[in-house]
């Protein structure tokens, strides 16, 4: 539906001068994409658009920020270039494009849906609440999902699917570029858990609601609930067990299968608890630094990880 411009020449190594003026460049025609959809109502933004802008948006800011390190020029004209030009803020206003595309009574189901399994979770959410926050009949959960549980499944979808996409990417680019060979441990985590977090704790007013929605979900243990995570996960599942365990150098199925099962049970209760943070915090850290609980959830998934495949198996001397 659109191109993303590429920046191969903006990555040959040139002066400074010209490798700044074309990432200032590129990034300028990034956000006259953007404004162009804005402008057009009748633009919609699927999924795979999605995916593919908010992949290129961060491989062209993380370049800058390596360039920006490196040279001071760069450091300058970046500080003067326009707020706007941040990965962050490219990608919300990108992502609204997306849920403008819907049909508006499914975007005004799927926000309320949202809203209702945070507080309820899946068991205790009532059709009937979801549409009255809504403002629908029931006649149109019907016939936009059939059912609840269709309702769930697509709202989970819409958020966890191009998530998916862009750490499966990540890895293996990076594995790619290392010519497969294992990479740090450490790499491999922040791959798995930055773009969850960064996604899920940087949307419009932060309230952590589909976070709640996410640990509840998995915690319910409803019928239906083990074979829709198995099919959404099994893919980033197998390709993050391979990576960790090549950069744990293959300590044996055992340690692995466990690793990776606290692994989860981390990252969930880190979700699904975020709010007390505060509360053991005594307010001082801000709940909104996505950078913050990154870097310390990565330390702690990777040391666990670390002393899991130490460990010596049963009936092993």
């Amino acid at each position: 539906m659109y191109s993303t411009p590429s920046f191969s020449r903006a990555l040959t190594r040139r002066s400074d001068t010209f490798v700044v003026g074309e990432c200032l460049r590129l990034y300028g025609l990034m956000i006259r994409l953007i404004e162009e959809f804005e402008n057009n109502a009748q633009t919609t933004v699927t999924c795979a658009d999605l995916t593919r802008y908010t992949s290129s948006i961060e491989k062209l800011d993380a370049f800058c920020e390596d360039w920006k390190s490196e040279s001071k020029l760069a450091q300058e004209c970046f500080q003067r270039a326009s707020k706007e030009m941040t990965c962050d803020k490219l990608n919300g206003r990108f992502k609204r494009l997306f849920y403008r595309g819907m049909n508006e009574t499914k975007r005004k189901i799927i926000e309320a849906a949202e809203v209702e399994f945070a507080e309820s979770g899946y068991g205790g959410a009532s059709v009937r609440e979801i549409t009255n926050r809504a403002d629908v009949n029931v006649a149109a959960i019907n016939y936009h999902f059939g059912n609840k549980e269709s309702l769930y499944q697509e709202m989970v979808r819409n958020r966890i699917e191009p998530l998916n996409r862009r750490r499966i990417d990540m890895l293996e680019k990076a594995l790619e570029a290392n010519d497969q060979f294992p990479l740090p441990l450490e790499q491999v985590i922040d791959f798995l858990v930055r773009p969850i977090l960064t996604e899920l704790m940087t949307d419009d007013g932060n309230d952590f609601r589909f976070l709640r929605v996410i640990g509840r979900g998995l915690s319910e243990g409803q019928a239906f609930m083990k074979e829709f995570h198995r099919e959404l996960l099994q893919e980033i599942v197998e390709k993050y067990t391979a990576a960790i365990s090549d950069s744990l150098r293959n300590p044996g199925f055992e340690k692995v299968a466990y690793g990776m099962h606290l692994l989860s049970c981390t990252i969930l209760g880190s979700m699904m608890q975020h709010a007390r943070l505060e509360l053991v915090s005594a307010g001082r850290i801000d709940l909104n630094d996505v950078d913050g609980l990154c870097e310390h959830l990565v330390a702690y998934i990777s040391g666990g990880l670390r002393a899991v495949s130490e460990i010596e198996m049963r009936g092993v001397k």
